[in-house]
């Protein structure tokens, strides 16, 4: 009984470390695509004024 209550736990913890990770991961992933995007529209924004002009 007390086994069982324990491998429960031990699954609990194992799935709050893995939304954990998993939830690094993604802000990792999306702190990247927000740098690229951020360069992308400025490198558009440099070629909409060179045009302009």
């Amino acid at each position: 009984r007390s086994q069982e209550s324990g491998v429960r736990s031990q699954n609990e913890n194992g799935f709050t470390s893995g939304i954990y990770y998993a939830s690094r991961v993604l802000f990792g992933k999306v702190r990247i695509a927000w740098s690229t995007l951020k360069r992308t529209v400025s490198v558009y924004v440099a070629i909409d004024l060179v045009n302009r002009r």
